[in-house]
């Protein structure tokens, strides 16, 4: 890269600056020292200085600008590397609670399935019982065909009494089952609707950060907490 050359001012001085950088930037540091001079002279004390010590003066009040310029520059550095890290971190929970989202939703489908599998199961008992019942009955009343009316009915009674008592039974599974299925797909739906919360909280906390605001989210109580960049609420 070629040297470049930039006639600049400083202190009521025309120099000629020579350097790597453009002549814009060399302008810039000349205005930037001539600035710094006259901040320096514009004291009181100033004029009573010998020479040396007005140079060192100045030079002292530009290194001062320089130290306090790379302690921001470190502080934000070091502010940046965190919220990077805490997006990054925000992110991996985000993508977790998706995970933990579809699992439930495949654990809501699963019970939607296991009940209707336990619903047929109790239906085909139930015809099997009654069927059975039906041929026993049909059997007894074969046999005993001609011991009379009052035997037939007596069997008839017998029966019809056991038909009840079998519905009876399959309705009162029928309803434990109906009762164990809300329970379950109740608890679901709340830790879906939960982890759904959650999910939304991370969203605009990474939409925070991203805009340069940085919210902390309180997923116990489901409450954000904004903060500005010093960390201050």
């Amino acid at each position: 890269m070629s040297a470049s050359e930039q006639r600049v001012y400083i202190d009521g001085r025309k120099y000629t600056l020579s350097g790597q950088a453009s002549g814009e930037y060399l302008q810039k540091v000349a205005i930037y020292i001539d600035e710094k001079i006259q901040e320096v002279s514009s004291q009181k004390y100033y004029s009573k200085l010998d020479a040396d010590m007005k140079n060192v003066l100045i030079c002292i009040n530009i290194a001062d600008d320089y130290f306090t310029a790379k302690k921001n520059f470190e502080e934000t550095d070091t502010a940046r590397k965190k919220l990077q890290e805490d997006f990054f971190d925000v992110k991996n929970k985000l993508t977790e609670q998706e995970k933990e989202k579809d699992s439930l939703k495949e654990d809501l489908e699963k019970k939607d399935e296991e009940h209707r599998k336990e619903k047929d199961n109790i239906s085909k008992t139930h015809k099997v019982e009654m069927d059975k019942m039906k041929s026993d009955y049909e059997l007894q009343l074969e046999k005993f065909k001609n011991s009379g009316n009052s035997q037939i009915a007596n069997i008839k009674k017998q029966a019809e009494a056991e038909i009840v008592k079998n519905n009876e039974t399959k309705k009162k599974e029928m309803e434990a089952l109906k009762k164990k299925y809300e329970d379950e797909i109740k608890e679901l739906k709340q830790k879906l609707q939960d982890k759904t919360k959650e999910a939304e909280a991370l969203s605009g906390q990474i939409a925070s950060m991203q805009s340069g605001k940085l919210v902390s989210f309180d997923s116990k109580n489901n409450k954000n907490k904004n903060f500005n960049n010093n960390g201050k609420k």
